[in-house]
């Protein structure tokens, strides 16, 4: 986010036990970038982790922003601190990595666990 220029454009997607668009399509100019900044700094872990609908929302949202568009590829990161609750499995993951495979989106992975501070 930090080396995006005014020709990019960021959404963010935040997921828990639901998901939901934390900030809509926007050119990453300096008010994008302060922004986005300031959404990533508000974020809370909290609940479950909705990976399957925060990737679906995530597809959605970058179809609906190339549509129409010149984009020469697209994106998606996805930062979690858990593991999938519930999992994806069956006709929705099918669903997803088919959506995946036709975007040709590229998708990142990054999995953050916090661990526990043993008391001594």
């Amino acid at each position: 986010m930090l080396s995006a220029g005014p020709d990019d454009d960021l959404a963010l997607i935040q997921f828990e036990s639901t998901s939901r668009v934390l900030m809509a399509t926007r050119a990453m100019d300096a008010a994008g970038r302060e922004a986005a900044a300031a959404a990533i700094r508000g974020l809370v872990a909290d609940g479950c982790t909705d990976l399957g609908g925060a990737l679906g929302l995530a597809l959605s949202t970058a179809e609906a922003a190339c549509e129409g568009a010149n984009y020469a590829s697209a994106a998606i990161a996805l930062f979690t601190d858990g593991y999938p609750q519930p999992n994806i499995s069956g006709p929705e993951r099918d669903e997803l990595l088919g959506r995946l495979a036709r975007s040709h989106a590229v998708v990142c992975c990054r999995q953050h666990v916090r661990r526990q501070q043993s008391a001594h």
